[in-house]
């Protein structure tokens, strides 16, 4: 999911104070369901911003919401289809929370239907953009660049990485996307990368030597391959080259899903890039 709200220095922690006790109680039932701290800070930060809305409105708070309300809410949210959708999620299953906590007797957005989320275009890198990432030598970009390409990690997982979590067999990826941990086959590029490295963070921050977080990790790496002349060139774009190029080397699709790590086959194939050249090859057994 991409979070598009700003992360301000204050915790959310801070922000739960601003709220009403039925969020905070959202908050701690979420929690205890086992949902990721990025997933809770997310929400914190949407109720907060949709408490202050609501509230500036003449509302006294998110309870007295009607399904008007949120309809035009969220016709004037400026956030890609995606997000969009993610964010009535989350706005769904806390008047869903009301409701079985008997706090409201019916949810406003019983029967409303989640935006619909444009398919996303495959975006795998040209194979001149591949080599010139390869050819990076600063760290921690060079590893970020093996780990995506090599073994389709995430910027929160690159981030969390430590040399313990990588033996010759197995990548262990802790708590990546949706709390869920991993065990991912190492390729010899990456063992051998980091064979003679001490414990501690593989992509440690350039200036504390300690972890990054997923936006530190994504915003640094973004910086610098934008002064390298490559904007466009993302963690995530090498994670859709990492899954096309398994594809395309005779890889079932149901084990790039596994190595993808996704719950849906649907979304495995989003990230999956079909070219010209392969409709036509299809086309020539007939």
């Amino acid at each position: 999911m991409t979070v598009h709200f700003l992360m301000p220095s204050f915790t959310a922690l801070d922000l739960r104070k601003l709220l009403p006790d039925s969020v905070n109680a959202f908050i701690e039932d979420s929690r205890a369901q086992g949902h990721s701290e990025k997933t809770i800070y997310v929400r914190v930060e949407l109720l907060t911003r949709v408490n202050s809305i609501v509230i500036s409105e003449g509302l006294s708070g998110l309870e007295d919401m009607t399904r008007q309300d949120i309809a035009r809410w969220l016709a004037g949210l400026k956030l890609s289809s995606t997000s969009k959708a993610t964010y009535f999620s989350h706005l769904r299953a806390y008047f869903n929370f009301l409701v079985v906590t008997g706090r409201l007797p019916a949810s406003p957005m019983e029967g409303m239907k989640r935006p619909k989320e444009n398919q996303t275009v495959p975006r795998p890198l040209p194979a001149a953009d591949v080599a010139r990432l390869l050819a990076i030598e600063e760290e921690p970009y060079r590893t970020a660049v093996r780990l995506a390409l090599y073994a389709g990690l995430r910027a929160m997982e690159i981030a969390k990485l430590t040399r313990e979590n990588i033996t010759e067999d197995s990548i262990s990826v802790v708590a990546g996307k949706g709390g869920k941990n991993a065990h991912l086959p190492t390729h010899p590029i990456i063992c051998e990368m980091v064979r003679d490295r001490g414990p501690g963070p593989v992509c440690p921050d350039p200036v504390t030597g300690g972890h990054m977080n997923a936006d530190q990790m994504s915003c640094r790496y973004a910086y610098y391959v934008t002064r390298l002349g490559m904007p466009k060139c993302g963690l995530h774009r090498l994670r859709h080259t990492y899954a096309t190029k398994l594809l395309r080397g005779g890889a079932n699709i149901r084990v790039v899903q596994e190595l993808m790590r996704h719950s849906s086959l649907a979304t495995t194939a989003r990230y999956t890039a079909v070219d010209d050249d392969e409709k036509r090859a299809a086309l020539a057994v007939l």
